[in-house]
């Protein structure tokens, strides 16, 4: 029963958004959908619902235009959208340094996430599944993997207070990333 129950998420999951590939449905959608059901509603109407944050108050119309490959790159977290980079630096103070703020409020395994993925990066040199971020403008917005980029950043010493010792050589700086691009801002771009 569990199995139908999964693929009849996956059914409606890719009839709305046919061009996200199963990996990212999986790391991302697929958990929220069985915890609070699909179709999400129009998360830009109530973003303070929970899949208004998770699809980062946009519709499904703009995410079934996102077109998703696989793509190796090198970021910093000046290569993200303000809001992003402050949950980036939010993520590393409360799990890195014990500063109380949103993530270790509303977040119960937060600090257990972060350390798991760094203890992950420090041993393979990358990321525990694929981030997913969409470009947005020459800046990326993401998608899934907060937790992940934090931990990467904060490994490769870019918070202002790591210690060299805190720093993890072994991650390699170039990553691979799920990118997502708008079909329209392609379109548009064209002309």
């Amino acid at each position: 029963m569990k199995e139908e129950y999964i693929k009849r998420y996956y059914k409606e999951i890719k009839r709305d958004l046919p061009k996200f590939p199963d990996e990212i449905i999986d790391a991302w959608i697929l958990d929220f959908a069985k915890d609070i059901g699909w179709p999400p509603g129009n998360p830009m109407l109530d973003p303070e619902k929970r899949w208004g944050a998770i699809l980062r108050s946009k519709d499904l119309e703009y995410w079934a235009k996102i077109k998703w490959q696989k793509e190796k790159q090198t970021l910093a977290p000046k290569d993200f959208v303000y809001e992003d980079q402050k949950s980036i630096t939010g993520l590393i103070l409360t799990n890195v340094f014990g500063v109380p703020n949103i993530y270790s409020l509303t977040m119960s395994d937060t600090k257990e996430r972060f350390d798991r993925i760094c203890e992950y990066m420090k041993t393979n040199g990358s990321f525990p599944g694929t981030v997913a971020i969409v470009d947005i403008e020459n800046k990326y917005l993401i998608a899934d993997g907060c937790h992940r980029l934090a931990a990467y950043f904060y490994l490769l010493g870019y918070l202002k207070g790591t210690t060299p010792e805190m720093i993890c050589l072994n991650v390699t700086e170039e990553q691979e990333y799920w990118v997502g691009r708008s079909e329209i801002e392609k379109d548009n771009s064209a002309e």
